[in-house]
């Protein structure tokens, strides 16, 4: 890259309050306790965490109480009527307008205080409530440098073109080039708030001084699209103020969830800055952090547990005592893995005696039960009508079929063939337990090593019943046993999901939503053990891996 980039935000508390103020009554206060702050917060500080991680830059966030009021400010609000209980509260709503006016005006002074520290080449601002996107083929922040190098300029604004004001400056998102000029500027525009030269917020003053072109502004500050660089997240210029398409739109490069629209973050999905998916040996960053998905959950259930939780491993018992796929160190690696994460199980799905080929032995049930696990046995294993397509598939493929039915657990984590948990999930669980848009967690595609979503017995039927509507997607791989793949062209394949809506609909059951996670840190194995390597992450970074790809500790 050549060049260093610092991405600024400022989170900002209440100032202290002047006397004859009654203060506000108690709210979450963002700038102290990190335990409190607002969903819509930790969403935007999320994404912007994992996309300076992601691109190399360095991002400094930070907390600070209110900036004291100025002189003028005191001078006008103290000759408003003192507070007295229960309202009017004059004075205290001036003092908040001041404070509001004084929050937005920090930005320029960090911006100054980061370029004569000297801390990067370039600094970035942008407000706590937008955020900078994730995307696969380039770093945004690098793509914005460029562009304001190409167009020789020091300073690089967007304008407000998402409601139809071309050229209208939005001060939320500003990129700035560390030399002499741009120190100078920032000094003078603060002194002009300072000495009340500028009366209004930094937004109009910063209008201002460049439609003045003071001191050659127009030559130095490039005002473009803010559909690409500042885009709020509704089309103001559609008259039903609709939300538009910047989350799948290519061009927008950070979003910006200003004012009224800051409830929008706590409905939305982080991206992770792991690895998504893993194409032709190259790590792809666009799964979903499972941390934040998590902690929305949390907080939505207003911090209470969602319930029990299992890890499920699946043995068809199709092969003869000797053969099979007990293998005791990978089943003590899932309780061990399971103590660490509270009310956590593990499930071992067994067709019943009758349907299995060669059922389980008394001495092997003594191992398994003496080993606390809990033995779940199902009434088929293929399910009843399937095509010999879908049988292709092999014995475990539709077993695991069966964890979509146990609906004694908030959530569970399937484990796909030679798969071993080595920590705690606890974070996967809280993702995957979610009510509200429940989620198909998936590790891996088209093939899932891991599986984790929140059971649904009525899906489970729905499924079992499109097993006999198989034919228009093929399951065949070239392994003998898809294991997880099914679960996998069942829900995430387009032709999968189009062709099982009737039978959803006919059970009475809603498709979870298919959504995919960093097969590094929950499902990594041989296939991609090199393309981890690449980006740096060890075996101590994956909570789920092949047996043969991390050796166990």
């Amino acid at each position: 890259m050549g060049y260093s980039v610092l991405i600024a935000i400022t989170i900002l508390g209440d100032p202290p309050w002047p006397e004859g103020v009654i203060p506000p009554p108690a709210r979450e206060n963002p700038g102290y306790l990190e335990s409190a702050r607002p969903l819509w917060l930790q969403t935007a500080l999320a994404a912007n965490r994992n996309a300076a991680q992601r691109y190399g830059h360095t991002l400094d966030v930070k907390q600070l109480p209110g900036p004291p009021f100025l002189g003028q400010q005191i001078d006008w609000c103290s000759k408003q009527p003192a507070d007295v209980p229960n309202g009017p509260f004059q004075r205290r709503r001036c003092y908040q307008a001041a404070h509001r006016n004084n929050c937005t005006w920090y930005k320029f002074r960090q911006i100054l205080e980061s370029l004569l520290a000297n801390l990067a080449d370039y600094i970035l601002f942008i407000d706590c409530d937008a955020f900078i996107m994730l995307r696969q083929d380039h770093d945004p922040v690098a793509r914005m440098v460029e562009t304001m190098n190409s167009r020789e300029v020091d300073i690089m604004v967007a304008d407000e073109d998402w409601r139809g004001a071309k050229g209208a400056t939005n001060t939320g998102v500003v990129l700035v080039r560390n030399c002499n000029w741009t120190r100078t500027f920032f000094k003078d525009i603060l002194d002009m708030q300072v000495n009340n030269v500028c009366k209004t917020n930094e937004q109009a003053c910063f209008r201002s001084l460049v439609a003045r072109d003071y001191n050659q502004a127009k030559k130095h500050v490039l005002v473009d699209s803010g559909l690409k660089w500042n885009r709020h997240p509704q089309d103001r210029r559609d008259p039903k103020n609709v939300l538009v398409d910047w989350d799948t739109n290519p061009n927008t490069e950070i979003v910006h969830f200003m004012g009224g629209a800051k409830s929008g973050l706590e409905r939305i999905d982080v991206p992770d800055n792991g690895v998504c998916e893993v194409r032709d040996a190259v790590a792809v960053p666009s799964c979903i952090d499972v941390e934040h998905c998590s902690l929305v959950d949390s907080r939505q259930r207003g911090g209470t547990q969602p319930g029990k939780f299992a890890y499920v491993m699946v043995e068809p018992l199709h092969k003869p005592p000797g053969q099979r796929f007990l293998d005791i160190a990978e089943i003590r690696a899932a309780l061990e893995a399971a103590n660490e994460s509270a009310s956590t199980d593990v499930v071992f799905i067994v067709p019943q005696a009758g349907v299995a080929p060669y059922p389980l032995t008394g001495a092997e049930r003594t191992v398994l039960q003496s080993h606390r696990l809990v033995i779940h046995e199902t009434t088929w294993i293929t399910p009843p009508g399937a095509t010999a397509t879908f049988s292709s598939c092999g014995p475990r493929g539709g077993l695991s079929l069966h964890a979509f039915g146990l609906s004694d657990y908030a959530a569970v984590a399937v484990l796909g063939p030679n798969m071993v948990a080595r920590h705690s999930a606890s974070a996967l669980f809280g993702c995957g337990a979610r009510e509200a848009a429940p989620r198909f967690l998936h590790a891996g595609h088209p093939q899932p090593r891991l599986a984790a979503f929140r059971p649904n017995p009525g899906l489970l039927v729905a499924l079992s019943n499109f097993a006999s509507t198989i034919q228009p997607i093929s399951l065949t791989t070239k392994e003998s046993d898809c294991g997880l793949a099914v679960m996998g062209k069942l829900l995430c394949t387009e032709a999968g999901s189009q062709s099982a809506t009737a039978a959803l609909q006919g059970a009475g059951a809603s498709p979870s939503q298919c959504t995919p996670i960093d097969p590094c840190k929950w499902g990594r194995d041989l296939t991609i053990d090199g393309a981890c390597s690449k980006v740096n992450l060890p075996c101590t970074y994956s909570h789920v891996t092949a047996a043969d790809s991390c050796p166990l500790l």
